[in-house]
């Protein structure tokens, strides 16, 4: 197997960057449900775990979380960008907050169709009618929400309020939501239209449209997204779960030109208050790269907006660091800002997406020699909170600096190419990080690294996206030194980069545990719903699943971007159950190309 040194492109974080942690920590058992469908999702009883908000439908300007029937008392409701006076994303009282009774039923059919976009409860009550609601976050007017209730149903429709507007606010940032109630022979449709900053009102517009209509045109819009998808032959389950994983982390991205990041839970809760962390940049972003790369440059396009007087660990809107104390001085997220607008400008076709990403590049670059120069020579960062959290404050972090490398030398290739005038302080700094390692000639966690635990993967992450070392050698046996170091109850993302690392080494068989002990533990119930941990229900955790996509993509693939074409792995390690494994329809400096990987090895077709 073929570690592509030097062109490693995508890599891995490991959690949300916030502190203490709630919930439940008694241990989840979650057996997989039985089903084959890549597409659907169904559940048969109200009483079906659906996490601890609900089935999550969003098109990155509303989301909601949906109960057995629809809206109901605990169901939530955010808006992107809303917040309350303290930068923290505000819940949306849409739904009824009074516990309505549900019908006595004699049975019972929920079905999400991630193809389409679409929830659709059916069910039979105890008199024999029966009733039909579906819903949908529209793709094509992200403005909109319907909600569309047939027969015994109708009655469920109370439990949207019927108010003319319901505004959240920041100073400066004004939004509302508007409700209105369209009656038809088939049955009551109601349509949530908002008004914000990130997705202006079309109400005018959607009353003068179907609800058929409007039903179209939304599953017109998934399917125009879908051109771009993850096959795997052979392995039913895993191909239910990427899909799954791909529409969770779509969904939560807001349309095109909106410069609106991805929170840790989307827009399915609130945990993380909808702070942007270095997840939307080193997780999240090289997830939806290849698949939905507007959504990608948006991310970087928030970093562009949003100027405080340094990179927050955890930002909002103003760009002030609303981290609790202690994890503000991790520093990476520098770095990571970097290379997510580096990745835009290695792939992207778009004059206006490069130009944002390069201001973005050349301002991490920056931010990095200011606080690398303070130490004197040679140049560190200081005392650094890497991705282990539970050791906090650590000298010479092997991630932090790493990425910090190629984030300055392609500050000054990029900006060299575009006729921008180079630091030269930003190669200095480049050369004189310095890469900590082990007694015995390994990659080391950070100086003086102990060999304690670690929250999660850390180490791993110098050499994925870090690129630390092109010693194959040292690479590997770095990577079993590390490995073995994350807590058991840590996030997915530890065992996803785990995944990612042993197949690109041509580990198959401990890439394939690795796979399933990246996604098995965290899924909840028959939509499998992603917890950001194995011993509690906090779903939905995006940020996982992002690592989730990664693994298969740049793992199992071996997909790299970062030159004139893509480039597959030769030496493919997938699972033995998986007869192939297409990436469709990607995207790259304005092409579209198959990736088709086999045991055999790889072909790459361009498509247009």
């Amino acid at each position: 197997m073929r570690w592509h040194a030097g062109l490693g492109l995508l890599g891995l974080m490991v959690m949300a960057g916030c502190g203490k942690q709630g919930g439940n920590t008694s241990q989840v058992t979650n057996p997989m449900p039985v089903q084959t469908s890549p597409w659907l999702f169904k559940s048969t009883s109200p009483a079906d775990n659906r996490g601890n908000h609900g089935v999550y439908l969003s098109n990155g300007v509303i989301g909601v979380s949906l109960g057995p029937f629809g809206p109901d008392e605990k169901s939530s409701v955010f808006l992107a960008g809303v917040y309350d006076g303290n930068e923290n994303l505000l819940p949306i009282p849409l739904f009824d907050a009074s516990p309505l009774p549900y019908p006595a039923i004699a049975n019972f059919e929920q079905t999400l169709d991630i193809e389409h976009g679409t929830l659709t409860t059916e069910f039979t009550d105890s008199s024999g009618s029966k009733g039909r609601i579906i819903a949908f976050a529209s793709r094509a007017d992200r403005s909109l929400v319907v909600f569309r209730y047939e027969g015994a149903a109708v009655p469920l429709s109370k439990r949207i309020k019927q108010s003319t507007a319901i505004t959240g606010t920041y100073p400066g940032v004004n939004a509302s939501i508007s409700v209105s109630e369209v009656k038809d022979a088939g049955g009551t449709t109601i349509l949530c239209s908002v008004d914000s900053p990130v997705s202006p009102s079309s109400v005018q517009e959607t009353a003068q449209k179907s609800y058929e209509t409007l039903l179209t045109e939304h599953k017109d819009e998934w399917k125009q997204a879908w051109k771009s998808d993850i096959i795997i032959d052979g392995d039913p389950e895993a191909q239910r779960v990427i899909h799954k994983a791909l529409f969770d982390l779509r969904q939560s991205a807001a349309p095109k030109g909106s410069n609106v990041a991805i929170a840790p839970e989307g827009l399915a809760g609130n945990f993380y208050k909808g702070h942007i962390f270095w997840d939307a940049d080193v997780w999240m972003l090289p997830a939806l790269l290849p698949f939905d790369p507007d959504a990608a440059a948006d991310i970087v396009g928030y970093r562009d907006k949003v100027k405080g007087s340094a990179t927050p660990w955890e930002g909002a809107l103003t760009g002030k660091e609303r981290a609790p104390s202690g994890f503000s001085d991790g520093r990476h997220v520098i770095a990571d800002a970097g290379y997510g607008a580096l990745l835009v400008l290695q792939t992207s076709a778009s004059k206006t997406d490069k130009a944002v990403a390069l201001r973005v590049l050349m301002r991490a670059a920056d931010e990095l020699v200011k606080l690398g120069f303070k130490s004197g020579p040679p140049s560190s960062f200081g005392k650094v909170t890497g991705p282990d959290e539970l050791n906090m404050g650590v000298e010479e972090n092997a991630y932090t600096n790493a990425l910090a490398k190629r984030v300055l030398r392609g500050a000054t290739q990029f900006s060299r190419s575009a006729g921008k005038q180079v630091n030269p302080r930003w190669d200095v700094l480049a050369s004189e990080l310095q890469i900590p390692m082990t007694p015995d000639g390994l990659i080391a966690k950070c100086k003086n690294d102990d060999g304690k635990k670690t929250k999660q993967a850390d180490g791993e992450l110098a050499l994925w996206p870090g690129n630390a070392t092109s010693d194959l050698d040292v690479l590997a046996k770095s990577f079993d030194y590390h490995k073995a170091r994350p807590i058991k109850n840590g996030p997915a993302m530890t065992d996803a980069i785990h995944t990612l690392i042993a197949a690109r080494l041509g580990r198959a068989k401990e890439a394939e545990e690795n796979f399933m002990d990246s996604y098995k533990p965290f899924l909840r119930g028959p939509f499998m719903l992603f917890s950001e941990k194995r011993s509690m229900d906090r779903c939905v955790f995006v940020t996982g699943l992002g690592g989730l996509i990664q693994s298969v993509v740049y793992g199992y693939a071996g997909l790299e971007l970062s030159g004139d074409k893509p480039i597959a792995t030769q030496k493919p390690a997938l699972p033995a159950t998986w007869k192939k494994l297409t990436l469709k329809g990607i995207h790259h400096r304005g092409n579209r190309y198959d990736v088709s990987v086999e045991s055999s090895g790889s072909r790459i077709t361009k498509t247009n």
